[in-house]
Protein backbone atom coordinates (compact mmCIF):
# COMPACT_ATOMS: atom_id res chain seq x y z
CA UNK A 1 0.00 0.00 0.00
CA UNK A 2 1.34 3.44 -0.91
CA UNK A 3 0.38 6.48 0.69
CA UNK A 4 -1.57 7.75 -2.00
CA UNK A 5 -3.31 5.10 -2.83
CA UNK A 6 -6.70 5.17 -0.86
CA UNK A 7 -6.35 9.00 -1.90
CA UNK A 8 -6.76 7.65 -5.26
CA UNK A 9 -9.14 4.81 -4.41
CA UNK A 10 -11.46 7.42 -2.91
CA UNK A 11 -11.30 10.16 -5.54
CA UNK A 12 -12.41 6.95 -8.18
CA UNK A 13 -15.48 5.84 -6.85
CA UNK A 14 -16.97 9.25 -4.88
CA UNK A 15 -15.43 11.84 -6.52
CA UNK A 16 -18.16 14.25 -5.36
CA UNK A 17 -17.23 13.83 -2.09
CA UNK A 18 -15.56 17.00 0.18
CA UNK A 19 -11.74 15.92 0.62
CA UNK A 20 -10.53 18.97 2.20
CA UNK A 21 -10.90 22.61 3.42
CA UNK A 22 -8.65 25.55 4.57
CA UNK A 23 -9.30 29.14 4.81
CA UNK A 24 -9.35 29.78 0.93
CA UNK A 25 -11.15 27.03 -0.78
CA UNK A 26 -12.65 23.35 -0.20
CA UNK A 27 -12.09 20.84 -2.51
CA UNK A 28 -13.42 17.45 -3.39
CA UNK A 29 -11.93 13.98 -4.17
CA UNK A 30 -12.21 14.40 -7.83
CA UNK A 31 -11.15 18.36 -7.53
CA UNK A 32 -8.33 17.37 -5.67
CA UNK A 33 -7.25 13.85 -7.86
CA UNK A 34 -7.20 16.41 -10.99
CA UNK A 35 -4.86 18.71 -9.10
CA UNK A 36 -2.68 16.04 -8.09
CA UNK A 37 -2.36 14.66 -11.72
CA UNK A 38 -1.37 17.94 -13.09
CA UNK A 39 1.25 18.56 -10.19
CA UNK A 40 3.05 15.51 -10.93
CA UNK A 41 2.65 16.02 -14.63
CA UNK A 42 4.19 19.33 -14.08
CA UNK A 43 7.14 17.95 -11.29
CA UNK A 44 7.70 15.18 -13.65
CA UNK A 45 8.31 18.10 -16.72
CA UNK A 46 10.61 20.10 -14.34
CA UNK A 47 12.79 16.59 -14.11
CA UNK A 48 11.65 14.84 -10.76
CA UNK A 49 12.45 11.29 -11.31
CA UNK A 50 11.23 8.46 -8.99
CA UNK A 51 13.94 8.21 -5.93
CA UNK A 52 14.05 12.24 -5.94
CA UNK A 53 12.97 14.31 -3.03
CA UNK A 54 11.12 17.52 -2.65
CA UNK A 55 10.67 19.69 0.06
CA UNK A 56 7.40 21.51 1.65
CA UNK A 57 8.09 24.62 3.24
CA UNK A 58 4.22 25.58 4.17
CA UNK A 59 1.75 26.05 6.86
CA UNK A 60 -1.38 23.67 6.96
CA UNK A 61 -2.81 24.40 3.45
CA UNK A 62 -4.60 22.18 1.05
CA UNK A 63 -1.89 21.92 -1.12
CA UNK A 64 0.25 20.33 1.29
CA UNK A 65 -1.71 16.88 0.76
CA UNK A 66 -2.08 17.64 -2.94
CA UNK A 67 1.44 18.09 -3.35
CA UNK A 68 2.69 15.27 -0.96
CA UNK A 69 0.51 12.82 -3.30
CA UNK A 70 1.75 14.22 -6.66
CA UNK A 71 5.55 13.35 -5.38
CA UNK A 72 4.48 10.10 -4.13
CA UNK A 73 2.62 9.24 -7.52
CA UNK A 74 5.83 9.73 -8.75
CA UNK A 75 7.82 7.57 -7.22
CA UNK A 76 9.38 10.61 -5.25
CA UNK A 77 9.86 11.46 -1.31
CA UNK A 78 8.58 14.15 0.34
CA UNK A 79 10.10 16.20 2.38
CA UNK A 80 8.13 18.18 5.23
CA UNK A 81 10.27 21.14 6.56
CA UNK A 82 9.39 23.52 9.59
CA UNK A 83 8.58 27.04 8.95
CA UNK A 84 9.60 27.96 12.13
CA UNK A 85 13.27 27.30 11.13
CA UNK A 86 15.96 30.05 11.37
CA UNK A 87 17.93 30.70 7.81
CA UNK A 88 20.60 28.46 9.48
CA UNK A 89 18.78 25.90 10.13
CA UNK A 90 17.12 25.81 6.74
CA UNK A 91 20.34 26.01 5.06
CA UNK A 92 20.97 22.90 6.64
CA UNK A 93 17.91 21.12 6.28
CA UNK A 94 17.32 21.75 2.47
CA UNK A 95 20.81 20.50 2.08
CA UNK A 96 21.00 17.99 3.81
CA UNK A 97 17.95 16.36 2.81
CA UNK A 98 19.20 16.77 -0.56
CA UNK A 99 15.77 18.26 -1.89
CA UNK A 100 16.08 19.22 -6.02
CA UNK A 101 12.74 21.16 -5.99
CA UNK A 102 10.28 22.88 -3.34
CA UNK A 103 7.49 24.20 -2.74
CA UNK A 104 6.96 26.97 -0.26
CA UNK A 105 4.53 29.36 1.50
CA UNK A 106 4.50 32.73 0.30
CA UNK A 107 5.51 34.36 4.02
CA UNK A 108 8.59 31.80 4.57
CA UNK A 109 9.65 32.73 0.02
CA UNK A 110 12.16 35.65 1.07
CA UNK A 111 13.61 33.29 4.15
CA UNK A 112 14.01 30.49 1.85
CA UNK A 113 15.27 32.56 -1.32
CA UNK A 114 17.81 34.04 1.45
CA UNK A 115 19.58 30.55 1.21
CA UNK A 116 19.03 29.25 -1.70
CA UNK A 117 22.47 30.21 -3.27
CA UNK A 118 23.90 27.83 -0.65
CA UNK A 119 21.65 24.73 -1.96
CA UNK A 120 23.88 22.44 -4.30
CA UNK A 121 21.03 20.28 -5.43
CA UNK A 122 18.04 22.80 -5.09
CA UNK A 123 16.78 23.50 -8.61
CA UNK A 124 12.75 25.06 -9.13
CA UNK A 125 11.11 26.47 -6.53
CA UNK A 126 7.16 27.14 -6.40
CA UNK A 127 5.36 29.89 -4.33
CA UNK A 128 1.80 29.15 -2.54
CA UNK A 129 0.52 31.76 -2.38
CA UNK A 130 -3.38 33.43 -0.46
CA UNK A 131 -4.28 36.10 -2.18
CA UNK A 132 -3.59 38.12 -5.30
CA UNK A 133 -1.52 40.54 -3.92
CA UNK A 134 1.37 38.53 -2.12
CA UNK A 135 4.72 39.38 -3.99
CA UNK A 136 7.17 36.24 -4.92
CA UNK A 137 10.97 36.64 -5.03
CA UNK A 138 11.97 36.52 -8.29
CA UNK A 139 12.63 32.97 -9.56
CA UNK A 140 10.25 31.64 -7.46
CA UNK A 141 7.03 30.41 -10.00
CA UNK A 142 3.75 30.89 -8.62
CA UNK A 143 1.80 27.95 -7.75
CA UNK A 144 -1.08 28.59 -10.36
CA UNK A 145 1.80 29.27 -13.43
CA UNK A 146 3.68 25.83 -12.33
CA UNK A 147 0.11 24.13 -12.66
CA UNK A 148 0.11 25.41 -16.55
CA UNK A 149 3.13 23.60 -17.06
CA UNK A 150 1.63 20.10 -17.19
CA UNK A 151 1.26 17.90 -19.72
CA UNK A 152 -1.78 16.06 -20.70
CA UNK A 153 -0.77 12.91 -19.74
CA UNK A 154 1.67 11.40 -16.51
CA UNK A 155 3.17 7.81 -16.88
CA UNK A 156 2.82 5.81 -14.41
CA UNK A 157 5.56 5.87 -11.88
CA UNK A 158 4.38 3.43 -8.77
CA UNK A 159 7.04 2.64 -6.12
CA UNK A 160 6.75 -0.43 -4.30
CA UNK A 161 5.55 -0.48 -0.44
CA UNK A 162 9.05 -0.48 1.15
CA UNK A 163 10.54 2.15 -0.79
CA UNK A 164 10.96 5.99 0.72
CA UNK A 165 8.12 8.19 0.79
CA UNK A 166 8.65 10.87 3.75
CA UNK A 167 11.56 12.36 5.00
CA UNK A 168 10.54 14.13 8.37
CA UNK A 169 13.19 16.16 10.17
CA UNK A 170 13.98 15.60 14.04
CA UNK A 171 12.74 18.66 15.90
CA UNK A 172 16.30 19.58 16.87
CA UNK A 173 15.91 19.35 21.11
CA UNK A 174 19.55 18.22 20.59
CA UNK A 175 22.19 18.80 17.86
CA UNK A 176 21.48 19.24 14.91
CA UNK A 177 18.12 17.80 12.62
CA UNK A 178 18.49 14.19 11.48
CA UNK A 179 16.62 12.99 8.39
CA UNK A 180 13.66 10.23 9.76
CA UNK A 181 12.72 8.39 6.60
CA UNK A 182 9.96 6.41 6.84
CA UNK A 183 8.77 4.29 4.39
CA UNK A 184 4.82 3.60 2.33
CA UNK A 185 4.16 0.60 4.84
CA UNK A 186 5.36 1.90 7.94
CA UNK A 187 3.48 4.57 7.52
CA UNK A 188 0.59 2.98 5.92
CA UNK A 189 0.95 0.31 9.33
CA UNK A 190 0.62 4.14 11.79
CA UNK A 191 -2.59 5.18 9.73
CA UNK A 192 -3.97 1.99 9.93
CA UNK A 193 -3.45 1.80 13.59
CA UNK A 194 -5.10 5.06 13.86
CA UNK A 195 -8.50 4.22 11.89
CA UNK A 196 -8.89 1.37 14.54
CA UNK A 197 -8.81 3.51 17.61
CA UNK A 198 -10.65 6.48 15.37
CA UNK A 199 -12.86 5.02 13.03
CA UNK A 200 -14.54 8.19 11.27
CA UNK A 201 -16.59 7.46 8.22
CA UNK A 202 -17.08 8.92 5.26
CA UNK A 203 -18.74 12.50 5.06
CA UNK A 204 -17.56 13.47 8.27
CA UNK A 205 -14.71 15.65 9.45
CA UNK A 206 -11.69 16.21 11.42
CA UNK A 207 -9.44 19.54 12.71
CA UNK A 208 -5.66 19.39 11.48
CA UNK A 209 -4.24 22.28 13.42
CA UNK A 210 -1.08 20.41 14.69
CA UNK A 211 1.87 20.91 11.50
CA UNK A 212 1.72 18.54 8.49
CA UNK A 213 5.44 19.24 8.71
CA UNK A 214 5.73 16.65 11.64
CA UNK A 215 5.35 13.24 11.44
CA UNK A 216 1.48 13.69 14.06
CA UNK A 217 -0.30 16.19 11.52
CA UNK A 218 1.12 14.73 8.42
CA UNK A 219 -0.38 11.04 9.26
CA UNK A 220 -3.56 12.80 10.02
CA UNK A 221 -4.35 13.56 6.58
CA UNK A 222 -3.17 10.08 5.71
CA UNK A 223 -5.66 8.51 8.38
CA UNK A 224 -8.40 10.82 6.77
CA UNK A 225 -7.64 10.05 3.06
CA UNK A 226 -7.53 6.47 4.22
CA UNK A 227 -11.35 6.72 5.84
CA UNK A 228 -12.39 8.58 3.09
CA UNK A 229 -13.59 11.49 5.25
CA UNK A 230 -12.57 15.16 4.69
CA UNK A 231 -10.20 17.21 6.83
CA UNK A 232 -10.15 21.03 7.94
CA UNK A 233 -6.75 22.31 7.91
CA UNK A 234 -6.08 25.13 10.28
CA UNK A 235 -2.52 27.37 9.38
CA UNK A 236 -1.85 28.84 12.42
CA UNK A 237 -3.22 27.68 16.16
CA UNK A 238 -5.81 29.81 17.80
CA UNK A 239 -8.03 28.79 20.49
CA UNK A 240 -11.30 30.91 19.16
CA UNK A 241 -11.05 29.71 15.90
CA UNK A 242 -10.42 26.03 17.00
CA UNK A 243 -13.75 26.21 19.12
CA UNK A 244 -15.54 27.58 16.43
CA UNK A 245 -14.75 25.09 13.20
CA UNK A 246 -15.12 22.49 16.06
CA UNK A 247 -19.09 23.57 16.42
CA UNK A 248 -19.67 25.02 13.33
CA UNK A 249 -17.61 22.60 11.30
CA UNK A 250 -19.16 19.82 12.74
CA UNK A 251 -15.71 18.41 13.40
CA UNK A 252 -15.56 15.11 14.79
CA UNK A 253 -11.92 14.49 15.97
CA UNK A 254 -9.03 17.28 16.84
CA UNK A 255 -5.83 16.62 17.93
CA UNK A 256 -3.63 18.68 20.53
CA UNK A 257 -1.23 19.21 22.98
CA UNK A 258 -2.11 19.60 26.81
CA UNK A 259 -1.02 23.11 26.20
CA UNK A 260 -2.88 24.10 23.58
CA UNK A 261 -5.76 22.16 24.96
CA UNK A 262 -5.34 23.99 27.88
CA UNK A 263 -5.74 27.16 25.42
CA UNK A 264 -9.02 26.11 24.35
CA UNK A 265 -10.45 25.20 27.85
CA UNK A 266 -9.45 28.45 29.33
CA UNK A 267 -11.13 30.42 26.04
CA UNK A 268 -15.01 28.69 25.94
CA UNK A 269 -16.17 29.81 29.20
CA UNK A 270 -19.65 28.80 29.64
CA UNK A 271 -20.92 26.61 26.83
CA UNK A 272 -24.20 24.90 25.87
CA UNK A 273 -23.73 21.00 26.43
CA UNK A 274 -24.93 20.88 22.80
CA UNK A 275 -22.44 22.81 21.68
CA UNK A 276 -19.44 20.23 20.63
CA UNK A 277 -21.83 17.34 20.41
CA UNK A 278 -20.08 16.40 16.72
CA UNK A 279 -16.72 15.45 18.21
CA UNK A 280 -16.04 12.19 19.06
CA UNK A 281 -12.88 12.23 19.35
CA UNK A 282 -10.33 14.03 21.34
CA UNK A 283 -6.35 13.42 21.12
CA UNK A 284 -3.11 14.58 22.51
CA UNK A 285 0.31 14.42 22.66
CA UNK A 286 3.56 15.48 23.92
CA UNK A 287 3.13 15.49 27.32
CA UNK A 288 0.96 14.35 30.01
CA UNK A 289 -2.41 15.97 30.85
CA UNK A 290 -3.55 17.12 34.17
CA UNK A 291 -6.63 15.36 36.11
CA UNK A 292 -8.12 19.16 36.17
CA UNK A 293 -7.29 19.35 32.56
CA UNK A 294 -8.98 16.36 32.03
CA UNK A 295 -11.84 16.58 34.15
CA UNK A 296 -12.79 20.25 32.59
CA UNK A 297 -11.77 18.78 29.01
CA UNK A 298 -14.56 15.76 29.75
CA UNK A 299 -17.04 18.58 31.18
CA UNK A 300 -16.65 20.75 27.41
CA UNK A 301 -16.13 18.26 25.13
CA UNK A 302 -18.50 15.36 25.85
CA UNK A 303 -16.18 12.70 23.96
CA UNK A 304 -13.40 10.22 23.97
CA UNK A 305 -10.00 11.04 25.02
CA UNK A 306 -6.80 9.63 23.98
CA UNK A 307 -3.17 10.27 24.63
CA UNK A 308 -0.64 8.58 22.65
CA UNK A 309 2.79 7.92 22.66
CA UNK A 310 5.95 7.72 19.63
CA UNK A 311 8.45 9.67 18.18
CA UNK A 312 9.48 11.22 14.74
CA UNK A 313 11.67 7.19 14.14
CA UNK A 314 8.18 5.53 15.05
CA UNK A 315 5.21 7.51 15.27
CA UNK A 316 3.18 5.53 17.54
CA UNK A 317 3.91 3.27 20.32
CA UNK A 318 1.56 3.21 23.42
CA UNK A 319 -1.87 4.71 23.73
CA UNK A 320 -3.55 5.54 26.50
CA UNK A 321 -7.17 4.86 25.87
CA UNK A 322 -10.31 6.71 27.36
CA UNK A 323 -11.59 4.37 30.23
CA UNK A 324 -7.86 4.76 31.26
CA UNK A 325 -8.69 8.61 31.06
CA UNK A 326 -11.98 7.96 33.43
CA UNK A 327 -9.85 5.61 36.10
CA UNK A 328 -7.55 8.69 36.12
CA UNK A 329 -10.43 10.66 37.62
CA UNK A 330 -9.70 7.97 40.76
CA UNK A 331 -6.03 7.74 39.95
CA UNK A 332 -4.12 10.61 39.15
CA UNK A 333 -0.99 8.45 38.46
CA UNK A 334 -2.61 6.51 35.52
CA UNK A 335 -2.56 10.20 33.93
CA UNK A 336 1.30 10.14 33.80
CA UNK A 337 1.57 6.99 32.28
CA UNK A 338 1.84 7.05 28.07
CA UNK A 339 -0.83 3.86 28.68
CA UNK A 340 -0.24 0.63 26.51
CA UNK A 341 1.69 -0.84 23.59
CA UNK A 342 -0.32 -0.60 20.95
CA UNK A 343 -1.36 -3.88 18.06
CA UNK A 344 1.47 -5.04 16.43
CA UNK A 345 4.13 -3.44 18.94
CA UNK A 346 6.57 -4.99 21.81
CA UNK A 347 8.17 -2.45 24.46
CA UNK A 348 10.63 -3.72 26.51
CA UNK A 349 12.83 -1.89 29.22
CA UNK A 350 17.15 -2.14 28.56
CA UNK A 351 19.46 -1.70 31.64
CA UNK A 352 22.87 0.17 31.16
CA UNK A 353 23.97 -3.29 29.95
CA UNK A 354 21.56 -3.90 27.31
CA UNK A 355 19.32 -6.44 28.76
CA UNK A 356 15.97 -6.34 29.92
CA UNK A 357 15.75 -5.50 33.91
CA UNK A 358 12.14 -6.30 35.89
CA UNK A 359 9.04 -4.35 35.63
CA UNK A 360 9.29 -1.20 37.76
CA UNK A 361 12.69 -0.63 36.90
CA UNK A 362 13.61 2.09 35.54
CA UNK A 363 15.79 2.21 32.02
CA UNK A 364 15.67 2.98 28.47
CA UNK A 365 12.52 2.14 26.53
CA UNK A 366 12.69 0.01 23.31
CA UNK A 367 10.25 -0.77 20.67
CA UNK A 368 9.66 -3.50 17.79
CA UNK A 369 6.80 -2.16 15.84
CA UNK A 370 5.99 -1.80 12.20
CA UNK A 371 5.75 1.94 12.32
CA UNK A 372 9.70 1.89 12.72
CA UNK A 373 11.62 4.21 10.63
CA UNK A 374 13.96 2.47 7.73
CA UNK A 375 17.03 4.90 9.41
CA UNK A 376 18.63 8.28 8.98
CA UNK A 377 19.40 9.92 5.61
CA UNK A 378 22.32 9.41 5.01
CA UNK A 379 23.81 8.11 8.80
CA UNK A 380 24.64 4.88 8.61
CA UNK A 381 26.31 5.26 12.17
CA UNK A 382 23.21 7.06 13.87
CA UNK A 383 20.69 4.65 12.57
CA UNK A 384 22.62 1.42 13.90
CA UNK A 385 22.99 3.39 16.85
CA UNK A 386 19.24 3.43 16.88
CA UNK A 387 18.11 0.31 15.07
CA UNK A 388 19.62 -2.61 16.74
CA UNK A 389 18.71 -6.21 16.27
CA UNK A 390 15.05 -5.01 15.29
CA UNK A 391 14.59 -2.77 17.97
CA UNK A 392 14.47 0.96 18.56
CA UNK A 393 16.00 2.22 21.21
CA UNK A 394 14.10 5.85 21.92
CA UNK A 395 16.14 7.91 23.81
CA UNK A 396 14.14 7.91 26.84
CA UNK A 397 14.12 6.10 29.64
CA UNK A 398 10.86 5.08 31.52
CA UNK A 399 9.26 2.00 33.41
CA UNK A 400 6.43 -0.67 32.66
CA UNK A 401 4.00 -1.59 35.55
CA UNK A 402 2.02 -5.18 36.40
CA UNK A 403 -0.33 -4.19 33.93
CA UNK A 404 2.06 -3.08 30.99
CA UNK A 405 1.23 0.58 31.34
CA UNK A 406 4.32 2.73 30.08
CA UNK A 407 5.41 5.85 32.27
CA UNK A 408 8.32 8.01 30.51
CA UNK A 409 11.22 9.16 33.27
CA UNK A 410 13.26 11.29 31.47
CA UNK A 411 15.10 11.20 28.69
CA UNK A 412 18.83 9.72 28.01
CA UNK A 413 19.90 13.47 27.39
CA UNK A 414 17.73 15.45 30.09
CA UNK A 415 19.83 12.77 32.49
CA UNK A 416 21.90 15.37 34.97
CA UNK A 417 25.00 13.96 36.55
CA UNK A 418 26.15 15.95 39.73
CA UNK A 419 28.79 14.36 41.72
CA UNK A 420 28.61 10.61 40.44
CA UNK A 421 24.71 10.70 41.31
CA UNK A 422 22.07 10.23 38.35
CA UNK A 423 19.22 12.99 38.64
CA UNK A 424 16.18 12.47 36.23
CA UNK A 425 14.78 16.13 35.52
CA UNK A 426 11.47 14.46 34.65
CA UNK A 427 10.97 13.80 39.15
CA UNK A 428 12.55 16.92 39.92
CA UNK A 429 9.62 18.81 37.62
CA UNK A 430 6.98 16.48 38.69
CA UNK A 431 8.14 17.45 42.42
CA UNK A 432 7.99 21.56 41.41
CA UNK A 433 4.38 21.02 39.71
CA UNK A 434 3.70 20.26 43.14
CA UNK A 435 3.84 23.60 44.07
CA UNK A 436 0.78 25.60 43.96
CA UNK A 437 2.43 28.53 42.65
CA UNK A 438 4.32 26.55 39.90
CA UNK A 439 2.82 26.54 36.46
CA UNK A 440 5.36 24.96 34.29
CA UNK A 441 8.80 23.65 35.12
CA UNK A 442 12.03 22.71 33.32
CA UNK A 443 14.93 21.08 34.66
CA UNK A 444 18.33 21.24 33.18
CA UNK A 445 21.80 20.63 34.49
CA UNK A 446 24.26 23.56 34.38
CA UNK A 447 28.41 23.20 34.61
CA UNK A 448 29.69 23.08 37.90
CA UNK A 449 33.23 23.12 38.87
CA UNK A 450 32.73 20.82 42.16
CA UNK A 451 29.87 18.55 41.10
CA UNK A 452 30.65 18.45 37.06
CA UNK A 453 26.68 19.53 36.81
CA UNK A 454 24.09 20.94 38.92
CA UNK A 455 20.33 20.75 38.93
CA UNK A 456 18.89 24.58 37.69
CA UNK A 457 14.80 24.83 37.56
CA UNK A 458 12.98 27.20 34.93
CA UNK A 459 9.52 27.85 36.42
CA UNK A 460 6.63 29.46 34.95
CA UNK A 461 4.28 30.62 37.89
CA UNK A 462 1.07 30.85 38.18
CA UNK A 463 -0.55 33.87 37.59
CA UNK A 464 -1.27 36.19 40.69
CA UNK A 465 0.83 33.82 42.66
CA UNK A 466 4.52 34.70 44.27
CA UNK A 467 7.14 32.25 45.20
CA UNK A 468 10.82 33.27 45.12
CA UNK A 469 13.98 30.78 45.48
CA UNK A 470 13.93 29.81 49.37
CA UNK A 471 9.92 28.79 48.95
CA UNK A 472 10.87 26.25 45.94
CA UNK A 473 13.95 24.78 47.03
CA UNK A 474 12.79 24.74 50.50
CA UNK A 475 9.83 22.70 48.65
CA UNK A 476 11.78 20.71 46.87
CA UNK A 477 13.96 19.68 50.09
CA UNK A 478 10.37 18.25 51.92
CA UNK A 479 10.28 15.47 48.78
CA UNK A 480 13.46 14.64 46.97
CA UNK A 481 17.03 13.76 48.10
CA UNK A 482 19.64 16.88 48.95
CA UNK A 483 21.60 16.16 45.83
CA UNK A 484 18.32 16.59 43.68
CA UNK A 485 17.19 19.67 44.66
CA UNK A 486 17.19 22.49 41.98
CA UNK A 487 20.67 24.71 43.09
CA UNK A 488 19.24 28.25 41.11
CA UNK A 489 15.93 28.87 40.17
CA UNK A 490 15.29 31.22 36.80
CA UNK A 491 11.95 32.64 36.64
CA UNK A 492 10.62 33.46 33.37
CA UNK A 493 7.08 34.36 31.18
CA UNK A 494 7.13 31.66 29.20
CA UNK A 495 9.40 28.32 28.05
CA UNK A 496 10.64 28.01 24.56
CA UNK A 497 8.88 25.65 23.00
CA UNK A 498 8.97 23.29 19.25
CA UNK A 499 5.94 23.29 17.26
CA UNK A 500 4.90 20.24 18.89
CA UNK A 501 4.42 21.63 22.18
CA UNK A 502 7.31 20.50 23.50
CA UNK A 503 9.84 22.32 26.00
CA UNK A 504 13.35 22.87 23.84
CA UNK A 505 15.91 22.54 27.08
CA UNK A 506 18.51 22.73 24.59
CA UNK A 507 17.68 26.63 24.30
CA UNK A 508 17.56 26.45 27.73
CA UNK A 509 21.12 24.89 28.21
CA UNK A 510 22.70 26.90 25.50
CA UNK A 511 23.88 30.34 27.53
CA UNK A 512 25.35 27.94 30.58
CA UNK A 513 27.55 25.56 28.20
CA UNK A 514 28.54 28.13 25.36
CA UNK A 515 32.30 27.59 25.47
CA UNK A 516 32.00 24.09 26.78
CA UNK A 517 32.68 21.30 23.86
CA UNK A 518 30.30 19.08 25.50
CA UNK A 519 26.78 19.99 26.54
CA UNK A 520 27.12 17.68 29.56
CA UNK A 521 29.84 16.45 32.09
Amino acid sequence: MLIHDHFEYWARIAPDREFGVDAHRRLSYGGAATEVARLASALRGAGIATGDRVAIVARNRLEFPIASFAISRLGAIVVPVNVRLAPEELQFVMEDSGARHAFVDAPFAEKLQGVRSGLSKLGGVVGLTDTTNEVLPDGIIPYADFLETAADALPEQRAAPGDEAVQFYTSGTTGRPKGVVHTHLSLSAATSYWRTVFPITTNERQLLVSPAFHSGGFLNFLHTTLCGASVYLLAKFDPGEVLRLISEERLVRASLVPATLDACLAEVGETRPDRFESLRYLSYGASPISASSMRRALEVFPCELHQQFGQTEAPILTHLMPEDHLRGIEEPSLLLSTGRAVVGCEIRILGSDGQPISTGERGEICARTPTVMKGYHGRPEATAETLRDGWIRTGDIGFLDEAGYLSIVDRLKDMIVSGGENVFAKEVEERLLAHPAVREAAVIGIPSDRWGEEVKAVIVLETGTAANDEDLMGFCGKGLAGYKRPRSIDFVAELPRNANGKVLKRVLREPYWKGHSRSVS
